[in-house]
């Protein structure tokens, strides 16, 4: 299906058992559950980085650049209707139920799936098919979609939380690498300082906001929560665009 933003050619009948292949990758990787195959278009449209979702991220998404989303959108909403069928094969039926091997907790699964849930709930609800796409039930489409990149971003930085600095390409040039498996902490397993959770949790939360706030140094002995509380801070503030990075002493001059 070639679209002006979303490129999604490769899913079409010819190439579906190589869907199916990339849909169970996916789940597996990331710890996708339930319709698999709504999953995986919501995934694909939320890693796609393009003048759309870009400006959705900012709050920005309107006027024409939102009039030629709607042309795509049009096109992949019908994916996502429970009556669609890839092609007459039990692989398919099966991704319509599925069920990981493992189970993650990763912020890529919640968002794809919430977004998944929701389009689908809005081409049943519209009874939308490959022939029939009524107007109102893309616009609520596309206002479900931009209302994901405007709370989480789009991407890879988008989809993830958490971040290492690795080595580039070449001398003092480094890109960020999003960490796997990212297990954050929670404030209730430090003990005490609730004066300082509280400053630090305000304090992010007003930059978030886009207010007033302060650099934080957080200082004091080895394991006395330190690094903990900035884990911290990711699950207070999840489903925003809260990211932490982590970076040592010599790739200081990467930011500087």
């Amino acid at each position: 299906m070639e679209g002006i933003f979303y490129k999604l050619n490769d899913i079409t009948k010819e190439n579906a058992q190589s869907v199916v292949n990339k849909a169970v990758e996916c789940a597996e990787k990331y710890g996708f559950s339930g319709d698999q195959w709504a999953n995986y278009l919501a995934y694909r449209l939320l890693m796609s980085e393009n003048a759309f979702s870009l400006a959705c991220e900012k709050g920005e998404g309107k006027g024409t650049v939102r009039d030629i989303a709607f042309l795509d959108a049009k096109k992949i909403l019908p994916l996502f209707a429970k009556d669609y069928c890839l092609y007459k094969g039990e692989e398919f039926s099966l991704l319509r139920s599925y069920t990981p091997g493992h189970e993650r907790n990763d912020m890529r699964a919640e968002r794809t799936m919430r977004l998944a849930k929701k389009t689908v709930e809005i081409a049943t609800l519209y009874a939308v098919s490959e022939t029939v796409v009524p107007k109102t039930a893309v616009n609520k489409f596309l206002d479900a979609l931009a209302c994901e990149y405007e709370k989480g971003g789009a991407g890879e930085i988008g989809m993830c939380e958490a971040f290492r600095l690795v080595a580039g390409g070449g001398t003092d040039e480094y890109c960020l690498s999003a960490v796997p498996n990212f297990e954050p902490k929670n404030f209730a397993s430090i003990v005490g300082y609730e004066g300082q959770k509280h400053a630090l949790t305000e304090n992010t939360r007003a930059f978030i906001e886009g207010r007033s706030c302060n650099n934080v140094l957080l200082y004091g002995d080895a394991g006395t929560g330190k690094s903990t509380s900035v884990k911290a801070l990711l699950p207070e503030f999840r489903g925003g665009k809260l990211k932490i990075v982590e970076i040592y002493k010599h790739q200081y001059s990467a930011i500087a």
